[in-house]
């Protein structure tokens, strides 16, 4: 939703780059019991949150109305971290039971992960780009196998498509431009 004003399909394209997983971690073994997003509004969990603004926070915000959760009964939901590392280490040290993150912060922690969605990266690029020396070489290192067996190093992390170029409609089927912002396309 929020990408749209910035994409134009008719002059522009997309790059992948990578996908990477978010969820909820957890302590390890997942005393708690913490399987879906509802199950944080129970009064003895204690969550840590993301920073206001955050893509992490604006995820989660998106993924409770979907799934009518009422933040204002999650304990804890207006305590935020700016990093997923410090959300990640809220959890590790028992101060929180449960924070919005990327697997890979959990991991690193040596907590429990509960995957809730993937992101996709893109870089967008204008068509007529695509054949510059620049992008190329982009591309290049992005369907490297040096890259992807670096960023397939890590729990969560996938590069499976990573220097693919695909249609804006191929990566967003239900796209509708909204009305542009500012004047250059």
């Amino acid at each position: 939703r929020q990408h749209a004003p910035w994409l134009n399909p008719k002059t522009q394209t997309l790059i992948n780059v990578i996908t990477r997983r978010q969820g909820i971690m957890v302590a390890r073994g997942n005393p708690k019991k913490i399987a879906k997003l509802a199950d944080l509004t129970r009064s003895n969990v204690r969550y840590v949150n993301r920073q206001r603004g955050s893509g992490t926070r604006i995820i989660l915000e998106l993924l409770l109305e979907k799934e009518k959760v009422d933040a204002r009964k999650i304990v804890g939901y207006e305590t935020a971290e700016f990093t997923h590392d410090a959300v990640a280490a809220h959890i590790a040290s028992g101060m929180a039971d449960a924070g919005m993150g990327v697997e890979v912060g959990a991991r690193k922690f040596n907590l429990d992960f509960v995957p809730l969605v993937s992101e996709r990266y893109f870089l967008a690029c204008r068509k007529d780009n695509l054949a510059s020396p620049a992008i190329k070489v982009v591309i290049a290192i992005l369907s490297s196998s040096e890259f992807k067996a670096f960023i397939n190093n890590y729990h969560g992390l996938d590069s499976a498509t990573s220097g693919k170029v695909i249609s804006i409609k191929e990566a967003f089927p239900a796209f509708s431009p909204r009305a542009k912002r500012g004047s250059r396309r």
